[in-house]
């Protein structure tokens, strides 16, 4: 892929088996107190119970970091990249993909676990260096275990946590080049985006993998 935007090529779906996981972000006591006012019991729940990790169903070295397609559209609306932020402050410097609360979110492909913090609203975020490609993983329940810990395709990062102003649950995932150095977010970065200069476009990327996903 041309992570600048220009069409990926063509590519075909395979199926492959699923075997166990090993979850590597579960640290539940890192998680911050809800609001009292904060209600999340209406919200879709995954269920408790063993879940496979994603493995290379495609042959491509990259898998969706949901195993289903989102709930809505990620090109559209206020979910797409460039969508107006704060007022049209600076612009979303990522794509949103709805989907429920907890749901599994899966490394794209092989990486390392370059930091997690707290991220906004009682989320947070992981950045994982895919080698070729930085990608943040945001807004899920629990930061990362440990730092500089490898993961491979289709390892489970963490799930979808509960964002205290919205009943609405996501993974916020933002790419970058991994030409520039420093924070992601950085003091005084500059707009439209105010992110780091080596941001980049996910769409096409996410799209041509969310097109690859088995089909029950």
């Amino acid at each position: 892929w041309n992570f600048d935007g220009i069409a990926a090529p063509q590519l075909q779906s395979r199926n492959s088996s699923e075997p166990a996981h090993t979850v590597i972000a579960a640290n539940q006591n890192l998680a911050q107190p809800k609001s009292a006012t904060h209600q999340t019991q209406s919200s879709p729940q995954i269920a408790h119970i063993p879940i496979p990790k994603l493995t290379d169903y495609a042959g491509l070295g990259a898998v969706f970091p949901l195993a289903q397609s989102p709930l809505q559209d990620f090109t559209s609306g206020i979910r797409r990249f460039g969508a107006y932020r704060q007022g049209g402050w600076r612009l979303h410097a990522g794509v949103d993909l709805y989907t429920a609360y907890g749901t599994p979110v899966y490394s794209i492909t092989d990486g390392i676990i370059l930091d997690s913090y707290y991220f906004a609203e009682g989320t947070y975020a992981h950045e994982v260096d895919h080698h070729k490609f930085i990608i943040r993983y945001c807004e899920l329940k629990y930061q990362a275990e440990k730092l500089n810990q490898s993961v491979a395709l289709g390892d489970i990062l963490g799930e979808v946590g509960d964002l205290t102003h919205t009943t609405q649950h996501m993974l916020h995932l933002e790419m970058y080049k991994g030409s520039a150095t420093g924070n992601l977010t950085p003091t005084g970065a500059k707009p439209p985006f105010r992110r780091r200069a080596d941001l980049v476009n996910p769409t096409q990327f996410m799209s041509d993998l969310e097109a690859l996903i088995p089909q029950p």
